[in-house]
């Protein structure tokens, strides 16, 4: 399973959105994000040279989206929780995997939880 702490940790550090796709006056692709003092200016981010327009229109929606899924799977993580109130919850050391941990939730035969690789 992936790391969401990590990932929530990198979203953050990130500059504030909403990030968006623009263009330079050359026609390079450009991530930029509402100017934080100047209103109705765009402040640059990053250059996306050489990025196709489909590359960049990802990265440029990326720091909306990532936040978005983490909601999600809050969302569906506390709705399994409230479903299930009395399931186990059990920390687990998969040896197949070399050492994995994380917290596993056995619902009758199902099995969820959050493993750390």
């Amino acid at each position: 399973m992936t790391d969401l702490h990590a990932i929530r940790a990198r979203v953050e550090s990130t500059a504030r959105g909403p990030w968006k796709r623009g263009f330079e006056a050359d026609g390079t692709s450009v991530i930029h994000r509402p100017h934080p003092v100047v209103e109705g200016a765009a402040e640059v981010l990053f250059g996306a040279h050489g990025a196709s327009e489909a590359d960049a229109e990802f990265v440029a929606h990326a720091r909306q989206d990532i936040p978005a899924l983490l909601a999600e799977i809050d969302r569906l993580r506390g709705e399994l929780a409230r479903a299930h109130p009395g399931a186990p919850r059990r920390s687990v050391v998969n040896t197949i995997t070399g050492g994995s941990t994380g917290t596993v939730i056995q619902t009758g035969g199902d099995y969820y939880g959050d493993l750390h690789l």
